[in-house]
């Protein structure tokens, strides 16, 4: 009996687990066999050895493209845990419409479409005196800037926009911990006169550390994946400022035809992702 509930119990699974094969194990199959072939999807792959992996290493774009994407998703993802830790803690104001809107002012751009958005920011951003962003430094005093267009400025520019864009996801997960945490904690503080800093320190942070390890974990892997806000912003450039390791894959694979060199770069990029995704597993099981 076991044995026949067993055989239905796989029938069930058999085309989720074909359909997630062939969009997922094949594709991933593929690129580890395409890395050590010399390819540029015309003629058939050619199999190389470990050359692609010799010829990464010593290829100044990607070792410029790797302190580049190091730097946006540090950057960007501990401004954006910081800001959403602090926008939680002042609008978790139970009843208080003000709050309520102001956490949605802040969500608002996480549901906008990437392209959509990236588009505003690159007329907004404009380099050129007549952009919105350049008339309001003006009206200031200030001298424009040729903000996407500038090698100091692009990528600062980049963290600013995806920070604007995520900052408001992360907001609404720290709220949701902040709402889960007993009232008995900030009941016997309050009895005990403990100010808001020490109840902030001793109390809310420890009890928002799963949460805050979760908002790290995925907001470093959606940073390494970072690829559409870029492409439209600066396609990497000027020069090299802005190119990240995604965009580094992209141009390989489809700009000078090096599938081979790509798809060394996207198992990099894959096996960063899979240590994060690891350490998060690991840590759940440890709780």
């Amino acid at each position: 009996m076991t044995v026949k509930y067993s055989r239905v119990a796989w029938l069930f699974i058999l085309p989720s687990l074909l359909i997630f094969s062939i969009f997922h194990f094949f594709p991933l199959a593929l690129l580890i066999y395409v890395s050590f072939c010399k390819w540029d999807m015309i003629s058939f792959p050619t199999f190389i050895g470990l050359q692609n992996y010799k010829l990464i290493l010593s290829d100044d774009l990607f070792l410029k493209s790797l302190p580049v994407t190091l730097v946006f998703v540090f950057t960007s993802v501990f401004v954006s845990i910081l800001l959403a830790l602090g926008v939680a803690v002042l609008t978790e104001k139970p009843g208080s419409k003000l709050a309520s809107l102001c956490r949605f002012l802040v969500f608002v751009p996480y549901v906008i479409p990437d392209a959509a958005s990236a588009g505003v920011w690159n007329l907004l951003f404009f380099p050129h005196p007549s952009s919105p962003i350049n008339q309001l430094v003006t009206a200031f005093g200030l001298s424009w800037q040729s903000w996407l267009g500038d090698k100091n400025l692009a990528l600062p520019t980049i963290i600013l926009y995806y920070v604007w864009k995520n900052v408001g996801f992360n907001t609404l997960v720290y709220v949701a911990g902040l709402k889960a945490i007993p009232k008995v904690f900030y009941d016997a503080a309050n009895v005990d006169g403990a100010g808001r800093i020490p109840v902030f320190r001793h109390i809310t942070l420890p009890l928002l550390k799963p949460i805050t390890l979760f908002i790290l974990v995925t907001s470093f892997i959606s940073g390494w994946q970072t690829f559409t806000e870029v492409y439209i912003l600066t396609r990497g450039g000027p020069g090299t400022a802005t190119l990240t390791l995604p965009i580094y894959i992209y141009f390989s694979a489809f700009g000078t035809g090096q599938l081979g060199v790509a798809s060394v770069a996207a198992i990099f990029l894959f096996s960063v992702i899979l240590m994060l995704t690891l350490i998060q597993i690991k840590y759940i099981k440890g709780e």
